[in-house]
């Protein structure tokens, strides 16, 4: 790792070209009028160690044919296609996609109608690296038009097991705006 001149920390492009961190997993079903933005926002994050793995849940739009064409443009992505099963299903294909890779240590949820802020997956990362965590989050904000991020205010900080169940600090029933430690999905047993 080495630092930029405001001092965050960042990695060299050879190390992002031959590490993989994090895994990005993205549902979609019908997301043809956005998930071109979406797949935009992820690709364009400033911290480059991540996968992004695509599950097309039957779609019966564009949508598996837009994944396919990402695909082809960056070999970070990979997509499954698969008869629609829920939003569920299809998040937990991708899990066990996730976890075949030995590399990645993370995974991290996206919806295929959100917009991430450039910097989403390495503030997330350095949060649960820099303080031992096994799951880091944050709050988003509701955008109904193509709009900029607005500047980020407040550094990363530690909140306790009850706020973030109780206060609402961050959506704690969601997956997305988390990212988790891969080991967490080890050996889970579905019924």
């Amino acid at each position: 790792m080495k630092t930029d001149e405001r001092g965050k920390r960042t990695m060299t492009d050879q190390t992002a070209a031959s590490r993989c961190l994090i895994s990005v997993i993205i549902p979609v079903y019908n997301a043809g009028p956005y998930i071109a933005r979406c797949l935009d926002s992820v690709l364009a994050q400033t911290f480059p160690c991540f996968e992004v793995i695509l599950v097309d849940d039957g779609s019966t739009d564009n949508s598996g044919e837009i994944c396919d064409e990402y695909a082809l443009k960056d070999n970070r992505i990979k997509v499954i296609h698969q008869p629609n099963g829920g939003q569920s299903a299809a998040r937990n294909v991708a899990i066990d996609a996730a976890v075949q890779n030995d590399e990645c240590k993370w995974i991290a949820f996206v919806d295929s109608d959100d917009k991430i802020h450039p910097r989403y997956l390495e503030l997330l990362y350095h949060a649960a690296v820099d303080n031992d965590c096994s799951v880091s989050g944050c709050n988003y904000m509701k955008v109904y038009q193509d709009t900029d991020f607005p500047q980020i205010k407040k550094e990363p900080q530690m909140i306790t097991a009850e706020a973030f169940y109780c206060d609402r600090t961050v959506s704690a029933i969601s997956p997305w705006s988390k990212l988790i430690r891969k080991e967490l999905f080890n050996n889970i047993v579905r019924v």
